[in-house]
């Protein structure tokens, strides 16, 4: 259950889902408008920058961002 004025959860969590929304909407467009966008210089240049652009976030995702032990999962 969500308190809308407070914009928080049930659990007391901060309600993130437009800010999830807004990041990942703008990941996607990066992944595919970079290497498109260097494909006409260098295939070269738009393998690297998905690899820079995916790998990064990937390695240092942000703290706290997703649950990282099962201990934290609610079953049932």
């Amino acid at each position: 259950m969500t308190d809308i004025a407070a914009g928080t959860t049930a659990s007391g969590r901060p309600d993130d889902r437009i800010p999830s929304v807004l990041r990942f909407t703008t990941e996607i467009v990066a992944w595919v408008a970079t290497p498109w966008a260097l494909a006409d210089r260098s295939w070269l240049l738009a393998v690297a920058s998905v690899v820079l652009l995916i790998g990064p976030p990937t390695v240092f995702a942000t703290p706290g961002a997703r649950p990282t032990s099962l201990s934290r999962c609610q079953v049932g």
